[in-house]
C-alpha cells in the first residue's frame, strides 16, 4: 500500500460484502476522483474496491461521513468496518457503520451500535415491521461483527503459531563439535 493510502480512512464492506454491490458502485462515483486516473493513489483506492470484501477508502473524515450519511438517507442497508493497515496486513478495528434501512446511520464500537439498535427497537411498536427490520438488522450486525472477531483471532493465533514454531528447514546446522 502507498504511503498516502496508509493515512487514510479505510473501511472493508462487509455488508453486501461484493465488489459489485450498490454501495460500491456508488462509492466508486462520489468518492474515487475519475480526473486523476494516472494518479497512483486513485488506481489503488479503485483497485482495492474489488478485494473481497471491498475496502473503502476515504481521503478525510468528511468525505467519509457525507458518503455514509447519504446512503443510510436514501435507505440503503450496509454494514462496513474500519480497518488499519498494520505492515503488510490490514486488521480490523473496533469501529463499525451500519445502516438497517431504516434511513438512520449507526456508527461507534460494536458494542455502542448494538444498544443504539435495541433502543430503537424499544422504541417501536411490538410486532410493528419497523421493529421487525430492527431485530433482524441486529441479528445480522451481530454475526458480521462475530465473523470479524474470529477471521482476526484466527490470523493472530496463526501469527504465534508461525514464530513459536521454527521451520525445520529454515534452521542452521551446527558444525559438529570434534
Amino acid at each position: 500500500m502507498t504511503p498516502e493510502i496508509k493515512t487514510m480512512i479505510l473501511f472493508q464492506n462487509l455488508k453486501p460484502g461484493i465488489p459489485d454491490s450498490s454501495l460500491v458502485k456508488d462509492f466508486r462515483e462520489k468518492c474515487i476522483n475519475k480526473e486523476e486516473k494516472e494518479d497512483k493513489v486513485e488506481q489503488q483506492r479503485g483497485q482495492l474496491l474489488n478485494n473481497f470484501p471491498p475496502i473503502l477508502v476515504f481521503r478525510s473524515k468528511k468525505q467519509e461521513k457525507n458518503f455514509y450519511e447519504e446512503e443510510a438517507e436514501r435507505m440503503c442497508d450496509f454494514c462496513c468496518a474500519g480497518v488499519a493497515d498494520e505492515g503488510n496486513k490490514l486488521s480490523p478495528q473496533d469501529n463499525y457503520k451500519l445502516s438497517i434501512g431504516s434511513g438512520r446511520l449507526y456508527e461507534g464500537s460494536a458494542d455502542s451500535i448494538r444498544m443504539q439498535v435495541q433502543e430503537d427497537i424499544r422504541k417501536e411498536p411490538f410486532g410493528s415491521p419497523k421493529q421487525e427490520r430492527g431485530l433482524k438488522g441486529l441479528k445480522e450486525f451481530n454475526n458480521l461483527v462475530k465473523q470479524v472477531e474470529q477471521q482476526n483471532l484466527t490470523s493472530s493465533s496463526n501469527q504465534e503459531c508461525k514464530t513459536s514454531i521454527p521451520n525445520p528447514f529454515e534452521i542452521i546446522p551446527r558444525p559438529e563439535k570434534d
